[in-house]
């Protein structure tokens, strides 16, 4: 049995994924908050286990449909709030992502471009001034933080004093560690619920005045569907669901990318030369494709998958699985497999293949997947033509960034920079 030491995943990703892959393909950890769970180690293993949907479910069978990872002392908030699309199996997963897949496709993609630009015109600014007047900047407090929640908070509907609220809220559910930690981001989750319940009723009064958000097309669903007029079964969700699904897109629509961002500032300041390049070939899109694939790979903000039960006893990768047991996928050690990647260590946005496997695979594949490359991209544009407007260099003010002890994801607690 070995025991993931959540110290060294953030900080010594190299360290603990080869430790990981010397037991096998699969090995049993034990993890933060799951206890004894199998782990995948290769890309192989990894890719197999997000497609095997027939005997390894989010849920368990039977009446009560237990949710992997769900324990009996957690609040019913917890329940409530994960009961969404990425901890449901068939036909409920394609119900619920089918209700909001449409507003991460064309032709709401096509809006993506100028609402990213928005937002980087509202935060870029302050942040130039302070850097041109040598001032340290928190990239990650005053970029890379609030520019995708402004971003999914838009999409959803939300006016700027709720967006205000829900940054100090996710905040605070960040840093779970443990059983305790996680205890203290009961009293936000709470409160966040209730803001979007108050969204949700806001979107039902009579005097509402369509935005175009997201929250207000669901609640507008939902409200049909209740008085019983015909409804596509795509767009009917509950009320719960509906909570659910603002709460998710929310917190998945944000957190993962404002540790991307920050992650792939840290490596590309730590290797100036591909910085550089990449600033010479910016307009490319070609090249900006395959630098934030690389990012994406070597990054990896989001290191394992969402747990799932074996469903039956099977032999999977070599190993013997037991009915009831939890396997979750190591996505940082499957982006950093040597029968892949040569030298997978190494940060190099030269590579020409990519086949990274961040954003999942199988039914749960990251449905934002092609608004988080947008975001990242574009503020790699905006950061090097500042550069090149200013003369100067950026460059990071602490030689040894300090990265959350948050398990199962590669998050920096804050990335000082000056500009030189």
């Amino acid at each position: 049995m070995r025991k993931t030491d959540i110290s060294t995943m953030a900080s010594k990703p190299d360290i603990w994924v080869d430790d990981l892959r010397a037991g096998g393909d699969v090995v049993r950890v034990r993890f933060p908050m799951l206890g004894q769970v199998w782990m995948t180690t290769s890309y192989a293993a990894a890719a197999a286990m997000l497609k095997d949907d027939a005997r390894l479910t989010m849920r368990k069978a039977g009446p009560d449909a237990k949710l992997a990872g769900l324990k009996w002392w957690m609040p019913n908030i917890i329940r409530l709030l994960a009961n969404n699309m990425l901890s449901n199996d068939e036909p409920i997963h394609g119900r619920l992502r089918r209700a909001v897949d449409h507003a991460f496709r064309p032709p709401f993609a096509d809006t993506w471009p100028n609402l990213i630009d928005q937002q980087l015109d509202r935060l870029l600014p302050p942040i130039f001034k302070d850097l041109q007047n040598h001032r340290q900047v928190d990239m990650v407090e005053r970029l890379a933080r609030p520019f995708p929640l402004g971003v999914i908070c838009e999409m959803l509907g939300f006016d700027s004093p709720m967006t205000s609220q829900f940054a100090i809220l996710a905040a605070r559910m960040t840093d779970i560690s443990g059983a305790l930690s996680f205890l203290r981001a009961i009293r936000p989750m709470r409160r966040m619920r209730r803001l979007i319940v108050n969204q949700m009723e806001a979107c039902s009064g009579s005097d509402f005045q369509p935005t175009g958000g997201l929250v207000a097309a669901l609640v507008q669903n939902m409200n049909k569907a209740n008085e019983g007029e015909d409804v596509h079964e795509d767009g009917h969700l509950s009320e719960d669901e509906v909570v659910a699904m603002i709460f998710l897109l929310l917190m998945a629509g944000h957190e993962t990318t404002t540790h991307l961002i920050s992650g792939s500032l840290l490596e590309l300041m730590k290797h100036r030369d591909q910085w550089d390049w990449l600033k010479h070939h910016s307009g490319d899109r070609a090249a900006m494709r395959q630098a934030t694939d690389e990012l994406l790979r070597h990054v990896s903000p989001v290191q394992v998958s969402k747990p799932r039960h074996v469903g039956e006893d099977c032999v999977f990768h070599g190993v013997e699985l037991k009915r009831g047991d939890m396997i979750m996928a190591g996505l940082a050690s499957a982006n950093r497999d040597p029968t892949i990647w040569d030298i997978p260590h190494q940060f190099n946005i030269h590579r020409t293949a990519h086949p990274h496997i961040e954003f999942g695979s199988g039914i749960h594949f990251c449905l934002g997947h092609r608004l988080a490359r947008l975001e990242l991209e574009r503020v790699l544009q905006r950061l090097m033509e500042f550069e090149d407007a200013s003369g100067r260099r950026l460059a990071l003010a602490s030689a040894q960034p300090v990265w959350r002890k948050r398990p199962g994801l590669r998050a920096l607690q804050s990335l000082p920079m000056i500009l030189k």
